[in-house]
């Protein structure tokens, strides 16, 4: 995965990594549209479009800048935006959307809590070193203060599921 464009071996790497930087950008519009969609509500009382509405313009922002940059530096060497199937970051990018729609399809039907655990191992195991134990350890960890954060301290009512988590 080329995480810098300028440091990628490869003009491939990089024309990997502008893609991806796109399908991120298109990815966080749709997030912001759908979000949209839902009733926003305000920061002191916020509906349930509040949150998606701000992530999703923040992955836009983020999205934008790492994408102009990747052109800029394809543009200044003089490469070619070409695919590569051994190094590029649309893998990790379709992982990502794939964790995300995963969640979103099953977080009614099995609750907030085991969903992010699932979702959590999930993108350690597709962005980070595959380390089995170490990752379900640390997305059982993230599920579960992540539970007792908002559910228990917060008293932020999440989707409980047929676990009653």
């Amino acid at each position: 995965m080329a995480d810098f464009p300028e440091r990628s071996s490869t003009p491939d790497a990089a024309g990997g990594s502008l893609a991806g930087g796109i399908l991120l950008v298109l990815f966080a519009l749709l997030t912001v549209w759908l979000s949209l969609r839902m009733p926003i509500g305000t920061f002191r009382s916020a509906g349930p479009g509040l949150f998606p509405l701000c992530l999703g313009l923040l992955l836009a922002a983020l999205a934008a800048a790492h994408t102009i940059r990747t052109a800029l530096v394809i543009r200044r060497a003089g490469e070619r935006s070409k695919r590569s199937r051994r190094e590029s970051s649309l893998k990790p990018v379709l992982g990502f959307m794939a964790a995300i729609a995963f969640a979103a399809g099953l977080l009614e039907h099995v609750g907030y809590a085991p969903t992010a655990c699932a979702v959590v191992f999930g993108l350690l195991q597709l962005l980070g070193p595959r380390f089995w134990r170490r990752n379900f350890i640390l997305a059982l960890a993230a599920g579960t203060v992540a539970h007792l954060v908002f559910v228990q301290w917060l008293q932020i009512p999440f989707p409980q599921g047929w676990l009653g988590l």
